[in-house]
């Protein structure tokens, strides 16, 4: 198999064993009797660990190696998730959930992803990211759909097979061949590149914004859907099929952003996608039907799909220490995280279970508000 197919096999099978744990997960938590706000703390003590871990591990992986870092992420997080499956109370699992969502996760995907963008340059990196990308977003929309039959059949199973699936790509990891480096030329060329650097840094930053906006949604519908679902009566295999919409959206987005190259440096792409991601929070605040609910995770895909591919392209895009920007930019969607479930929680607990939504939409609408802002001063500052 060529290295590069491996890159994207094993990004869709990881991706496949993590999303059937983090839907199961919360569901667990909920049989235990898990309130609002622990189901969002749930989601933010995780997030908080993986940012502090993204930040460094992914340096590290500059200094140690990419395959040693990503083998340790796969097996601790199915270790792990293995002793969650034996947990007895709330507080267990919001503490193994630290480590496993955060800690594991953070050992794996910043390495991970510069160790594809390690042998990718120029005009190849965002056809390989697009793949990369696409890939995970697979495995995103089946891990829902296969975890919510396994809950179905015993609410620990999901887990179970999360063990054996992270074992084997594990396994599968030290059959690999080693990395590859990147050359004394490829570091030439980004030195000659340079000059991009100004422009770059400002899409970058409001890349940055933008991902953080739309991950903060998506944790809220992540963590905190599921309680409302469970209140309106919903079984686990409909919120199973709702919970793989955005990643269904996602994927075709990543496609059509594959294949075109238009998005790169326009700000107009990823504030239509956020527009229309405030009235897909106005549809779940208003709506108790599955139909409505779909057609707003249909949006919210779309929209995390422009946000990463952007906030992905520009942290790594002639960059030399790859494992130092793409830990910022897991970094920066896992502050989105933290803020969105721990944020969204406080409100559902004082405000009822759909007022995350209207938070989500005005969180939002003040990260437009922001990168217009910070285009506009560097358009100012370039006259």
């Amino acid at each position: 198999m060529k290295s590069e197919n491996f890159f994207y096999l094993f990004a869709f099978s990881m991706e496949v064993c993590i999303v059937i744990a983090f839907f199961a997960l919360p569901l667990f938590a909920i049989k235990l009797g898990a309130s609002i706000f622990q189901l969002g703390l749930m989601g933010s003590t995780s997030a908080l660990c993986y940012i502090l871990g993204s930040i460094y591990l992914g340096h590290l992986s500059d200094i140690l190696g990419r395959k040693r870092i990503i083998f340790l992420g796969c097996l601790s997080f199915g270790i792990l998730i293995g002793i969650i499956s034996f947990a007895d109370s709330v507080g267990k699992v919001i503490l193994l959930y630290m480590l496993s969502g955060g800690l594991s996760m953070a050992l794996f995907w910043p390495p991970f992803e510069a160790w594809i963008a390690d042998s990718k340059m120029g005009s190849s990196l965002p056809k390989a990211l697009g793949k990369f990308n696409i890939a995970w977003s697979v495995g995103a929309f089946l891990g829902p759909l296969a975890g919510g039959f396994l809950f179905k059949v015993d609410y620990r199973l999901p887990l179970y097979a999360t063990v054996f699936l992270s074992f084997c790509i594990a396994g599968a990891l030290l059959c690999f061949s080693p990395e590859k480096k990147v050359g004394l030329e490829e570091k030439r060329t980004i030195v000659r590149n340079s000059n991009q650097k100004d422009s770059r840094g400002t899409f970058l930053s409001i890349a940055w914004i933008a991902n953080f906006a739309s991950f903060f949604v998506l944790g809220v519908v992540r963590y905190l859907f599921p309680k409302l679902a469970v209140h309106l009566g919903m079984d686990s295999r409909t919120l199973g099929l709702l919970m793989a919409v955005p990643a269904f959206s996602q994927g075709w987005g990543f496609f059509l952003l594959a294949k075109n190259t238009r998005w790169q440096y326009r700000l107009k792409p990823v504030m239509a996608t956020q527009g229309l991601t405030v009235l897909a929070m106005l549809l779940i605040f208003f709506s108790d039907s599955p139909i409505f609910f779909g057609a707003a995770f249909l949006i919210l895909g779309a929209n995390l799909a422009t946000s990463y591919t952007l906030s992905i392209f520009y942290s790594l895009h002639q960059e030399v220490k790859k494992g130092r920007m793409s830990g910022f930019h897991e970094a920066i969607l896992g502050m989105g995280f933290l803020a969105g479930p721990m944020s969204g929680g406080l409100v559902a607990r004082y405000f009822g279970l759909r007022a995350p939504y209207l938070l989500c939409g005005a969180a939002i609408l003040a990260a437009i508000a922001l990168e217009f802002f910070i285009l506009q001063h560097k358009l100012c500052r370039d006259k």
